[in-house]
């Protein structure tokens, strides 16, 4: 019960959101290659900033084919409240977020402070305090994060570099997700980071919200599987 109050808060702060100034909404197309489990993939992503901060919200869904069905689902929102801009404080931001996958009993609320580095491109680092439900616990509650978007990289028009960066204490013992599950060599941390390269061929034909390239997943010891792990999604990109 309390897993479906935590998702449906979530969706209504994401619909509250998306009137936000500067609001870009992605919506990406592609397929997962990975080494254990290949399958088509959609995400949307949307970041946005307003006069009392910024929000940045994450959907994502794989599927399978033969038969059809949705194979995950992973949800994430997260919003900055900056109330003292215009002082010497202007770059730190009260942090609030919540993320989960719906088919699994994992969802978490985290609450911390965020710092936006005074750079041209956005690049913003989140200290916080993090949540656990159902049978996940942390030594050490406590998660670093860092959420970048990096325009005309290296002076190329329409080369975007962006992404989200991720390191928090969780503790794991059953690797359900190698080919070989076992209990072993307890872990007591994690690392998830999803970069993104970006080129607007739209940009050629009057459109610069059309994009190639896509994203690259690493992780440690992430969703049941032992070290590290890398999968590729090679993608299109509709901004709006």
């Amino acid at each position: 019960m309390l897993k479906k109050v935590s998702i449906i808060a979530a969706v209504l702060c994401m619909a509250a959101s998306f009137n936000a100034r500067s609001q870009v909404v992605d919506l990406l197309g592609g397929y997962n290659f990975d080494t254990a489990n290949s399958m088509p993939a959609v995400i949307i992503q949307a970041y946005g900033q307003d006069n009392f901060g910024d929000t940045y919200a994450r959907s994502e869904f794989g599927f399978k084919m033969d038969p059809f069905s949705i194979t995950y689902a992973y949800m994430e929102f997260a919003r900055t409240l900056v109330f003292w801009k215009g002082t010497m404080f202007k770059d730190f931001g009260l942090h609030a977020e919540f993320n989960g996958y719906a088919n699994f009993d994992n969802c978490n609320w985290l609450f911390g402070l965020d710092y936006t580095l005074p750079l041209k491109d956005l690049v913003k680092v989140s200290l916080l305090y993090k949540t656990f439900n159902g049978g996940a616990y942390a030594t050490v509650p406590v998660q670093l994060s860092v959420l970048w978007d990096m325009k005309d990289l290296l002076n190329v028009k329409g080369l975007e570099f962006k992404g989200v960066a991720k390191a928090w204490g969780e503790n794991t013992k059953y690797w359900y997700g190698d080919a070989s599950p076992y209990e072993a060599d307890p872990a007591y941390f994690m690392i998830h980071a999803t970069p993104q390269i970006w080129y607007s061929v739209g940009q050629f034909f009057g459109w610069d919200g059309l994009s190639v390239g896509g994203e690259i997943d690493m992780a440690v010891n992430f969703m049941g599987y032992s070290g590290f792990r890398i999968r590729a999604l090679p993608a299109l990109r509709f901004s709006f």
